[in-house]
């Protein structure tokens, strides 16, 4: 496991997002990889995790991956101790880059020997009756 929100996860394999916080829910982390496998679009170099507390200010609009609660593709870099910078270059308009404090929130960029993303096989033992 990662040390908590506020990580920046290289993701060479299945074991860098299955280490990511707890926060990140085994369903985001399966999506996470699904992303990462099948191409990140729109000009998105960086998966980004956010909490609800963060998607529900007023101030800051983010474009959800579909059917995700708390994922957004788009590209990110280290702006201060305290926050991630996160821009969505795929959006029409000239929206604002969201500073996401770092305490809160997880990135996720691609490894450089990422080739092949597989992630485990969960069998009918492995889900509660």
């Amino acid at each position: 496991m990662t040390d908590g929100p506020g990580d920046h996860v290289t993701v060479n394999d299945w074991n860098d997002i299955d280490a990511a916080p707890d926060q990140v829910s085994g369903q985001d982390k399966d999506r996470i990889a699904a992303l990462f496998r099948d191409g990140l679009t729109d000009g998105a170099d960086a998966i980004g995790w956010f909490p609800d507390f963060v998607l529900d200010d007023d101030d800051r609009d983010v474009d959800l991956v579909e059917n995700s609660d708390h994922l957004a593709l788009g590209s990110v870099e280290d702006y201060s101790d305290a926050a991630w910078r996160f821009t969505q270059p795929h959006l029409s308009g000239n929206r604002d880059a969201l500073f996401a404090p770092k305490s809160w929130t997880v990135m996720f960029e691609r490894g450089s020997r990422m080739e092949d993303l597989e992630t485990p096989q969960a069998g009918l033992g492995d889900f509660d009756a």
